[in-house]
């Protein structure tokens, strides 16, 4: 039995120093390799999560080093009693918390129709790091990224936004958003005025019939 233990602890030793022995022999540009390998795959996860919104959802991506953030909690006072307009302007909200190994995402997602049920899901701290990684944000400073429906980043925020009307104003003037009010307002579909900081929701629209 001894005898076995022994042969077991060889075997672990010979392929451990062949492995440190192979590492070392790499060139600079096989670790250069495997380096960009890793990031693709990387790469890959974050894209196939945000494949699930592509052409669906418009995703506000905001990142904090913690939920007592005072700039964080600034923003999250902003978005209270929004959930109408984010339904209405397809926006699911995308939260990335903490620093370190000391991280973790939540995922809101607000009904198309305009109603204030929220839907939340976890995001493991793998992906959030991912993500940050993807979009280059820093996870020590509180940060804001409007992503449309194509996936690419539309304005980029450093500080709170206490007004959400300049984020909707931008969203509203984009050609898929202004085909998509078309449709709302034939179905009705409408928020309350006093959601959007007293501006009437079809007030936009006629701005933009006319072409400004």
């Amino acid at each position: 039995m001894a005898l076995r233990s022994m042969g077991q602890f060889s075997v672990f030793f010979f392929f451990f120093f062949w492995a440190q022995k192979k590492i070392a022999s790499l060139s600079h540009s096989g670790f250069l390799h495997w380096f960009l390998l890793f990031e693709a795959v990387s790469s890959n996860g974050v894209l196939l999560f945000f494949s699930r919104f592509r052409w669906r959802r418009r995703l506000l991506v905001i990142s904090a080093p913690n939920d007592e953030d005072w700039a964080y909690s600034q923003q999250l006072s902003a978005l209270s009693g929004q959930a109408c307009n984010f339904g209405l302007r397809h926006i699911t909200i995308l939260k990335l918390l903490g620093v370190g190994e000391e991280v973790g995402g939540v995922l809101e997602l607000f009904p198309i129709n305009g109603s204030s049920v929220v839907e939340r899901e976890d995001v493991p701290a793998h992906l959030v790091k991912d993500i940050r990684n993807y979009f280059q944000v820093s996870p020590e400073y509180f940060s804001m990224l409007l992503v449309g429906k194509d996936g690419n980043v539309k304005s980029w925020y450093p500080s709170p936004m206490w007004s959400m009307v300049i984020v909707y104003d931008l969203i509203d003037s984009m050609q898929l958003r202004r085909q998509e009010m078309a449709i709302q307002q034939s179905l009705g579909m409408r928020c309350p005025e006093d959601e959007y900081a007293g501006y009437g929701y079809h007030s936009y629209h006629q701005g933009y019939q006319d072409g400004y």
